[in-house]
């Protein structure tokens, strides 16, 4: 039998919404403190973790169109973040490397601490509530995907380029945060 689902009005409903702000609040905080914000630690992870490809958008945790990660990683390399190889792909250089792990350690433990405090009832009702937050955000970026997909247009040197009339990827980044906190399992490595 199937628990019956909390009411958006329930008094742990709301101090689980209450605690998910406080952490994108911290989350924001310890960004800003490295000099990122949030699409630039999703990009500059996609690069450690060799998932990003240049000259065409990213489809991770939030869509980050072609046009808007060139953006981004000319702010990464102006901040010495990353380094192009001979080829122009981006890559985290070794002086980096320890801000980089600096940034994931801190990002692992907030991770890890965020529903520490909650009852067993109170953690099943947050997990509850962000699958089915992530399984909407997860259709909501196939759409986008799908939509930055019929809107690129190939250039004549080969790159891409996408419509600048796309919806913004900033307009769903506080819960796409929310959605990626659910999707981080204790002990592994933060998002």
């Amino acid at each position: 039998m199937q628990p019956k689902a909390l009411e958006p009005t329930e008094s742990v409903v709301l101090a689980l919404l209450d605690s998910v702000r406080e952490w994108q609040r911290v989350l924001d905080q310890t960004l800003s403190d490295a000099g990122l914000d949030y699409p630039k630690w999703i990009l500059l992870r996609a690069i450690r973790q060799q998932e990003f490809v240049r000259h065409e958008p990213y489809l991770g945790p939030m869509l980050i169109s072609a046009t808007q990660s060139e953006s981004l990683l000319d702010t990464l390399h102006a901040g010495d973040w990353i380094a192009y190889d001979p080829a122009g792909q981006p890559f985290i250089p070794v002086e980096a490397e320890p801000r980089v792990d600096r940034v994931w350690k801190g990002l692992k433990a907030l991770h890890s601490v965020s529903v520490a405090p909650f009852s067993a009832e109170e953690r099943s009702a947050l997990t509850a509530s962000l699958r089915r937050m992530k399984d909407t955000l997860r259709d909501h970026s196939l759409r986008l995907g799908r939509q930055a997909e019929r809107r690129v247009e190939p250039t004549h040197e080969g790159a891409t380029a996408s419509s600048p009339s796309l919806a913004s990827p900033h307009q769903t980044t506080a819960t796409l945060r929310c959605a990626q906190a659910c999707r981080v399992p204790r002990g592994s490595v933060a998002g």
